[in-house]
């Protein structure tokens, strides 16, 4: 497994059709609309007792579980070692598009690529995706990806932007009579060298938001499209933020709901943000009430509704733990924790990548053993009768102890998609849950 690095690093994330990564806070744009830093926010942890945890929080079904049996494996048509496919995943209704940030040009340098799938009944078949335009130079284009409808967000974190070196890109594409078109370079003009803005993009309807954790704190941005263009609409930081935290390593969109992880500020931290009257505003800060500084809360978030999840996949690390992942869910106004979700093996890396849907969510564990290099696994949950049940353990059927099967996660409806970059040129495998 890569370790995290200037140019090539593992940036845990999360996957879904609505996945985004990053935002702490706004501040005036210069965009014509106020992006407030602080109005209204409310702190959600167990000693505050406006957000109290439920009795039942931690309850889970603890009985046997099943394992879905692989419904289709998706791959690039060609690929090499290293490619990396599966690292990212976007999924909605019937169309998948998936990153491979390590596909390589003839020279070797990792420019990075896209591949688009649709599904009919069972059946999988390859489609058009979003292609860079740049070679000759390190881009991972393909390292974060959105999808909603016929438009498209892709991450590009260490290009050299208009910020300087891997300063990072992320680009706007639009799906016309089946190919698509790229519209535009959402790049900020201010951007700082190794800032790695697009690590993470989220992507609902006119309203795109990138993720730069790597230069200071951290930073998000909002874009909003009018008109066939886009334009930069608010900066979302975090409020007293110290260098090293990773606001924006992940980012979750659904309507007017943003959630950004900022993993390493202490044990980590996720921020609620809502957007009132073309403003965001910081609402709330979810943390784990039994955190420690290694856990990395907030690595991967995910949001539907008022159902928010997530991840951290370092939690009791040191003492051989597999990590957590945490649901919250909102009612009145104020956000909760509701359960928290485990594993029962010697999974490690489990809150790695999120997913949630309607009364479903998906956990990754990159890592299912206790040697690092293990094959990783994918578990689903249900929520019933108030409480969150496993559902169902997912596995590819030849696992290899060298592979990282749970990379990345998506989920629509009763299919879950999950993500194995390690494997060859990696793997994308499709279940019904």
């Amino acid at each position: 497994m890569e370790p995290w690095s200037a140019s090539r690093r593992r940036v845990l994330r999360s996957g879904g059709v609505l996945a985004v990564i990053g935002v702490a806070g706004c501040i005036d744009d210069g965009s014509g609309r106020e992006a407030d830093a602080g109005d209204g926010e409310r702190e959600t942890n167990d000693t505050n007792p406006q957000t109290e945890t439920p009795k039942d929080a931690d309850e889970t079904e603890t009985g046997a579980v099943d394992e879905s049996a692989v419904a289709a494996e998706l791959t690039p048509k060609s690929g090499e070692n290293g490619d990396r496919f599966g690292t990212a995943i976007a999924f909605d209704g019937d169309a998948a598009l998936v990153g491979a940030p390590g596909d390589a040009d003839a020279a070797g340098y990792r420019v990075g690529a896209t591949y688009g799938f649709e599904r009919s009944g069972d059946d999988w078949s390859r489609r058009p995706a979003p292609a860079p335009n740049r070679d000759g130079a390190d881009v991972e284009f393909g390292a974060a990806v959105a999808l909603d409808g016929d438009a498209a967000l892709v991450g590009a974190p260490v290009d050299d932007g208009p910020g300087g070196f891997e300063s990072g890109s992320a680009y706007a594409f639009e799906r016309v009579d089946g190919d698509w078109h790229r519209l535009a370079n959402l790049a900020p003009d201010d951007g700082s060298p190794g800032e790695w803005f697009g690590t993470a993009v989220a992507l609902d309807g006119t309203t795109a938001l990138a993720g730069a954790p790597g230069d200071g704190p951290g930073v998000a941005y909002a874009f909003e499209r009018g008109d066939e263009t886009w334009r930069r609409w608010a900066t979302l930081e975090p409020e007293g933020g110290d260098s090293g935290d990773r606001f924006g390593t992940a980012l979750a969109l659904d309507g007017t709901t943003t959630l950004v992880g900022a993993p390493g500020d202490g044990p980590g931290i996720a921020y609620v943000f809502e957007r009132t009257d073309g403003t965001w505003r910081r609402q709330t800060t979810l943390k784990p009430e039994d955190g420690d500084s290694a856990d990395q809360f907030g690595a991967a978030v995910a949001v539907t509704g008022n159902v928010a999840l997530v991840g951290a996949p370092r939690r009791d690390f040191a003492a051989d733990g597999a990590g957590a992942a945490y649901v919250f869910e909102r009612s009145s106004g104020d956000w909760r924790r509701r359960a928290t979700l485990e594993p029962d093996g010697d999974e490690r890396g489990f809150g790695a990548t999120v997913a949630v849907g309607d009364g479903i969510a998906l956990v990754g564990a990159p890592n299912s053993d206790s040697d690092p290099d293990g094959t990783g696994t994918a578990h689903a949950y249900e929520r019933a009768e108030e409480n969150w049940h496993r559902r169902t353990n997912l596995a590819p059927e030849d696992a290899d102890s060298a592979d990282g099967f749970g990379t990345a996660v998506a989920l629509d409806g009763a299919v879950a998609l999950v993500g194995d970059d390690a494997r060859g040129p990696g793997a994308v495998y499709a279940f019904e849950l």
